[in-house]
């Protein structure tokens, strides 16, 4: 299904994180309330690539989020969903955080220990 849209927010944004480079319109990142581009947006400008130094090939996901307004964890490991948890913490996606630190708040992770090379 493809939508045209006739107004300012029908505008590409061209965002570079981590050195990856993504293009979406400015709907999309609106289209979720109170995130980090709803206050960000305002202050830049739209014609110049946006850089942000964050997780690249986890903003995928998030971006994928705010297109989708769905995430399915079972496609994830347990490392991927803790960084992708930071990832929705830092660009404000409230709803993909809360969903991410119910699937992970009762896991905790411990130290880890290395006595050495096993000998046999």
């Amino acid at each position: 299904n493809i939508e045209l849209y006739r107004s300012s927010e029908s505008q590409k944004v061209l965002l570079n994180v981590g050195g990856i480079e993504f293009v979406t319109c400015k709907h999309t990142l609106l289209s979720i309330p109170d995130n980090l581009f709803t206050e960000l947006l305002t202050k830049v400008d739209l014609n110049q690539e946006i850089y942000i130094e964050r997780k690249g090939d986890i903003f995928k996901i998030v971006l994928d989020y705010f297109r989708t307004k769905d995430f399915n964890y079972k496609h994830h490991n347990l490392k991927t969903l803790l960084e992708l948890k930071e990832e929705a913490e830092f660009f404000r996606v409230d709803s993909l955080y809360t969903e991410l630190d119910n699937l992970t708040k009762d896991i905790e992770l411990v130290s880890y220990e290395h006595s050495g090379n096993y000998v046999y």
